[in-house]
């Protein structure tokens, strides 16, 4: 019990650890126009799921429909789904125009905020030895912060919004069904909540490895003209080699090895969970073919965006892990505050 709490609790501060990183990001490093313009891409991208979702719903009536020959109704309800695809598609693409307008704006807004945030620094702060606000690492940091916006602007909201309006499709043909696909969500939440902690500790080592070699190689790279001059090119890159191979091999060992095996149960469980599922309705004698035929549509499809969860997850801990020591370096006071100038206030006239 008493490692059970502990684990819990680790996985807490893990869990919050990630939060707090993407919650900077987005705190200081999208601007407001690109959150309203967020915020109109999440809403169309919700009707054009919701859209998506619809047509296996539709599908039912017109196979039940079709298996007792009424075939005018099968047509009405076709032409419905037609326009409910129509409709789908606008809202597809009005949230791939604000999505992109939004993206854009926030390809600007990471690059001037980051560099005015280097600037605030002291001199002394920025070109030291051990810095993590110089030019290379505001430079490797604007990668990574972008990395962590396109997996929220273009992967996980559409991995998230399509589980929630399937599972609600699934909710209005069979309540337990429902459930069953909410219990297989929240196992894997559950699943990446408690494995972050072992994902921060084995990364973090890692990760200090890729900064120091990234360090190294911008050295060498800012010594280009004696390396020309002195026709040692070939060991330079030698050289550069070796500094990226332990990280790449210990980061391989990581995401390549350990992760793999231990996600390997939490993809069983999501390839079998539409099986059951479907075991569960041809036993009940209680679905109609209409009904087998959607909810093997958003059970598949939900178990289809389960597998995206662990690139997901790989990417976006990585990403936040990564940014950690540069965003509390710049987060910190700075070491001196350069004088605002004199302000003048109106001397009140006494009477």
């Amino acid at each position: 019990m008493k490692t059970l709490l502990q684990i819990w609790r680790a996985a807490t501060v893990s869990a919050t650890e990630t939060f707090t990183g993407c919650k900077w990001v987005w705190d200081e490093l999208v601007s407001p126009y690109a959150k309203r313009q967020v915020a109109f891409a999440l809403t169309f991208l919700f009707l054009s799921t919701v859209g998506l979702m619809a047509v296996p719903y539709l599908m039912k009536f017109v196979i039940d429909a079709y298996t007792v020959n009424d075939t005018s109704f099968a047509l009405t309800i076709l032409s419905v789904a037609v326009l409910v695809g129509l409709l789908q598609t606008i809202s597809n693409s009005l949230h791939d125009h604000f999505r992109e307008r939004a993206w854009n704006r926030n390809f600007y807004t990471i690059h001037t905020t980051l560099v005015r945030k280097m600037y605030s620094r002291t001199l002394d702060e920025i070109v030291a030895e051990d810095s993590e606000v110089g030019a290379e690492q505001i430079e490797s940091l604007k990668d990574k912060v972008q990395n962590i916006l396109y997996l929220f602007l273009f992967e996980s909201s559409i991995v998230m919004t399509t589980v929630v309006a399937a599972t609600g499709f699934v909710y209005i043909v069979d309540v337990r069904a429902g459930v069953f696909l909410t219990l297989l969500t929240v196992f894997n939440l559950l699943w990446f909540f408690l494995l972050n902690t072992s994902l921060d500790a084995k990364m973090d080592p890692v990760d200090h490895a890729f900064r120091r070699a990234t360090r190294r190689i911008v050295e060498k790279l800012n010594l280009v003209a004696s390396v020309k001059a002195a026709g040692v090119e070939e060991k330079m890159v030698a050289e550069i080699g070796a500094e990226l191979l332990p990280p790449l091999q210990a980061d391989f060992k990581v995401w390549g090895i350990w992760f793999l095996t231990i996600d390997s149960a939490r993809r069983i469980v999501n390839m079998l969970a539409p099986i059951l599922l479907l075991m569960y309705g041809v036993l009940s004698h209680t679905w109609t073919a209409g009904t087998l035929a959607a909810v093997s549509s958003w059970a598949f499809m939900i178990s289809r965006e389960y597998g995206f969860i662990g690139h997901l997850m790989r990417h976006l801990a990585s990403q936040v892990a990564r940014i950690k020591a540069t965003r509390e370096a710049l987060s910190k006071p700075p070491a001196f505050v350069y004088d605002t100038g004199i302000t003048y206030e109106r001397k009140s006239l006494c009477k």
